[in-house]
């Protein structure tokens, strides 16, 4: 029994345990605590089964109240036999109020709690003690008393339990008592209850999705979601840990489930007292994925046995679907079956389903019934793979392609397959189980070619874990395939270019490892035919690296209109190359194009290893864009694929969205945080420019100007470089360090000429504004907004507009300041910019314009958010109630906090307007 209590919580205004599907039950909870603090106080019972969701609940609506004080008891069936010991715990942590109680009730609680020798205290002094002790603890304010399996506490801390729950509302004490079963119920009659049902249909499928987010057949989903009868446990326990690549769109879930608990165990043991056919009737049953009862039926029928020997177990019921009491049995049936039996169960049902049924079901379960090598079934298993692919995504293939391969007699044709198996485990997450495959490969006598594959699908496994040999084993492998497979040797060159520039410590001079294997990829044989998108890459990268950005500038961007014009997926894994190159010929809208492709396309097949950095990538772009809502969004379900998959998480792009708001607190925090996790070069450039674009919105340009001369250090950096330069020359320019802002702004110029992109141009025009006097640098200005204005970058035509404002004003124009400024403030407010917002609005208070509010004044939505919040809502109710994403409401919040210059919601109701 465990007991805590406390004024105030860790995290305090931080996101809430997310609840789905319990609006109703939260906001009778939420309102017996509005009741607390209005004087009235008040109980309730919250009573469901085991799994069902109570603690759940309960800490919810905790989370919302952080106002209040909080003692917390949770049973603990160890203690039940303890008197008393349920009550101590619940007044541990109020006991220095104990001189404040008459004395008898003061002697009576001391020898309760054992803190004093005398006879056994009255029972009802004792109760009075407690509901005493209770009211003297609430008058600095609100008590909440929340006591979780109660049906473990000792009966006379019940009974004590029961007679305060009546007397509450004489006091400013809400009491919550969480129990399952009747006894503690009937204990506590007459409070009031709150009865918790299972989660519906709708919310018990977003539930499993945050655990099983892998693409999965709707019958099989429908199936999961009847089997757990809406209890939120089951859903989450059933397959957490499992997997997204074992799915096989549902079919291989049977096989994949969590080690046997003690319950399942006593169930399986029951089964070995069942007669032969029963066990075997009930194993089809579990084989079968869908819960079909007509399957079942026809299965029964083709083994001469009759439902009825299965009925009579009562471990499933038949209904529309055939259902299991318990969702693990299925699994548990299934795994502690013996294969022979395993195999008769799916040939059963190879009969059942016939050749009218569905053919990749039916050939799942042939391939399961297979006894011995089969070459004509793994080619079916092979070819059925990219209909898998369409149906369920890219970890279904992977399953069929491993079937496949372990059908397949001839090794030759077995150790193809395995590799083709291995890359489709490996995009759809499973770098662990890609690696078990390569294993067997590798124990395999191989030809030249195939030891070639192997070795580079090593290299490309260590690509994703971010092995420190990932690189030089894809130039090895590149080099042994030149002569073997030309078009192979180029992708994979490809591959240790993007190391090579992404993920390496880079040094300057021609020893960067950027460079030395831009040389190595020189040896590349030719592109076998028609160039493809990725030999374009290839050539145009070797280019930048060895012979400069102009010489490369006109194959990169051919690369880029090539991945844009392919509409299919065979360059999938390029698209995210493809819109760093984008990024790097400052082509801002193709870059978001390509990113936006790539998200669509890994979230259509599943591909759970490119997605989240897929996703993280396109925030930033989406952010600087104007979309900050799109971004936050992104990132949410980057965040909850990274949970289930354990990958190492993408963070870069957070600190960069932080500083784009300006919000300096949480900026750093994540400064500090993002690339130590990411590991990644690419992250610590990110984090650099994010802290540069941050310090200049606030005006800070010496820690803003540290900060992009280490992110713009290297020419060989693909897609931040140029953005780098930029706000180098701004910072430099204002701190007067003409020499360093002179040099950056050559090379941006440079790139600038060689790109001609708008983007490119409008950059360039404002840094040499900003080093210019007189009508040169009113007439930069003007050129830079005229580019930027077809740029679609609405952040650096307001910055544009801003640095022109300013300069206006010092030249004392101040009309033609106030028509620059104005629109910069509308825009950064517009873009969520507050950081850059603060800083117009004081040009324009400094132009003799009144600026209306300024940018610390909430808008009208941070206003309905906090009030929000100050009633109690969670996060996650904020954003379903505003269609946003969770973390956008986060974020909204930690504006809010800043501009009402409090820490936390307890705060919000007497900081708002009218609080």
């Amino acid at each position: 029994m465990t007991t805590s209590f406390s004024s105030s919580r860790p995290g305090d205004g931080g996101p809430a345990p997310r609840l789905r599907g319990r609006e109703r039950e939260l906001r009778t909870l939420e309102a017996l605590l509005a009741g607390a603090r209005e004087g009235r106080g008040g109980a309730l019972l919250v009573r469901g089964e085991p799994g069902i969701g109570k603690t759940a609940l309960i800490s919810a609506a905790l989370a919302g109240a952080t106002d209040l004080r909080v003692t917390q008891v949770r049973g603990a069936e160890c203690e039940s036999a303890f008197p008393y010991a349920g009550l101590h715990q619940l007044c541990a942590g109020l006991l220095e109020r104990l001189p404040l109680l008459p004395d008898p009730q003061h002697a009576a609680l001391r020898v309760a709690f054992g803190l004093a020798d005398g006879p056994p205290p009255n029972r009802l002094l004792l109760a009075q003690a407690v509901m005493t002790l209770l009211r003297e603890s609430a008058v600095d304010g609100p008590l909440a008393c929340v006591v979780d399996h109660a049906q473990w506490l000792d009966r006379a801390s019940l009974e004590i339990l029961a007679f305060v729950a009546r007397r509450c509302p004489a006091a400013p004490v809400a009491l919550v008592v969480a129990v399952r079963g009747r006894a503690a119920a009937d204990a506590l009659a007459g409070v009031a209850e709150l009865r918790l049902e299972g989660l519906a249909d709708e919310a018990a499928r977003a539930l499993l999705a945050t655990v099983l987010p892998a693409r999965l057949d709707e019958r099989i989903r429908a199936r999961i979601v009847a089997e757990a009868r809406g209890n939120p446990l089951a859903l989450l326990e059933l397959y957490r840990g499992v997997s997204p690549a074992a799915v096989a769109g549902g079919l291989g879930l049977v096989d994949a489930g969590p080690e046997l608990t003690r319950v399942e165990r006593r169930l399986l043991a029951r089964l070995r007292e069942l007669r032969e056919p029963a066990r075997l009737l009930l194993l089809i049953a579990a084989a079968e994925p869908e819960g079909d009862p007509v399957l079942l039926r026809r299965a029964a029928d083709h083994l001469g046995l009759g439902l009825e020997l299965v009925a009579a177990t009562g471990l499933l019921s038949i209904g529309e679907r055939v259902l299991f009491r318990r969702p693990l049995v299925r699994s548990a049936l299934y795994r502690s079956a013996p294969l022979c039996k395993r195999r008769q169960a799916h040939q059963a049902l190879v009969a059942a389903i016939g050749r009218c049924g569905d053919p990749e079901q039916r050939l799942w379960h042939r391939a399961h019934a297979a006894v011995a090598p089969d070459e004509a079934l793994a080619g079916e298993l092979e070819r059925s793979a990219a209909r898998a692919r369409a149906r369920w995504g890219v970890a279904a293939a992977a399953s069929f392609l491993t079937l496949a391969a372990e059908l397949t007699p001839e090794p030759g044709r077995r150790i193809d397959r395995v590799l083709c198996a291995a890359q489709a485990k490996l995009d759809a997450g499973a770098p662990g189980a890609a690696s078990d495959l390569v294993v067997v490969a590798r124990a395999t006598p191989l030809d030249e070619l195939r030891r070639a594959r192997v070795a580079r699908m090593c290299a490309r496994i260590a690509l994703e874990v971010q092995g420190t040999e990932a690189l030089p084993q894809l130039l090895s492998a590149a080099q042994h395939l030149a002569t073997l497979d030309p078009a192979l040797a180029r992708e994979t060159y490809v591959d240790a270019l993007g190391r090579a520039i992404f993920t390496s410590r880079p040094c300057l001079g021609d020893d960067s490892p950027a460079r030395v294997t831009a040389r190595a990829a020189k040896a590349a044989p030719p592109a076998p035919g028609v160039p493809r998108a990725v030999d374009l890459l290839l050539d145009g990268l070797v280019l930048r690296f060895t012979e400069g950005y102009r010489a490369a500038v006109p194959t990169l961007r051919e690369a880029v209109r090539r991945l844009l014009d392919d509409t299919g997926r065979a360059n999938l894994r390029w698209l995210w190359f493809g819109a760093q190159v984008a990024n790097d010929l400052f082509d801002a809208e193709s870059g978001v194009r390509l990113a936006e492709r790539q998200v669509e396309l890994a979230r259509a097949e599943g591909m759970l290893t490119m997605l989240p950095r897929a996703l993280c990538f396109y925030a930033r772009l989406a952010a600087a864009a104007g979309c900050p809502d799109a971004a936050a969004a992104a990132l949410d379900e980057a965040d909850s694929i990274t949970n289930v998959t354990g990958a190492v998480p993408w963070r870069y792009s957070e600190p960069y969205l932080a500083a784009y708001r300006g919000d300096e607190v949480l900026a750093m925090d994540l400064v500090r945080e993002g690339a130590a996790e990411c590991g990644q070069v690419q992250a610590v450039r990110v984090v650099h420019y994010a802290t540069a674009l941050l310090y200049n919105s606030l005006g800070r340009y010496p820690a803003a100007l540290a900060a992009a001369r280490s992110a713009a250090e290297y020419d060989d950096d693909l897609g931040i470089l140029g953005l780098a330069l930029a706000e180098v020359v701004e910072a430099a320019a204002r701190c007067g360090e003409e020499a360093i802002a002179g040099d950056a702004l050559d090379r941006l110029v440079e790139r600038a000429c060689a790109s001609g992109t708008a983007l490119a141009l409008g950059l360039a025009a404002r840094s040499r504004a900003l080093l210019s006097t007189g009508a040169t640098a009113d007439a930069l200005y003007r050129e830079a907004v005229t580019h930027l204005e077809r740029s679609g970058q609405p952040l650096w035509l307001a910055r544009t507009h801003l640095v022109h404002g300013e300069w206006l004003r010092r030249a004392n124009h101040r009309v033609d300041a106030r028509a620059s400024l104005r629109p910069a403030l509308d825009a950064f407010t517009h873009l969520r910019a507050d950081g850059f917002a603060t800083r117009a609005h004081h040009e324009l208070l400094a132009t003799g314009e009144p600026a209306g509010e300024a940018p610390g004044a909430l808008t009208a939505q941070e206003t309905h958010i906090a009030r929000l919040a100050a009633d109690g809502h969670t996060n996650h109710e904020i954003a379903a109630r505003l269609v946003l994403s969770p973390r956008t409401v986060e974020w909204h919040l930690s504006r809010i906090y800043a501009k009402l210059g409090v820490t936390s919601r307890r705060r919000l109701a007497t900081a708002l307007p009218g609080g």
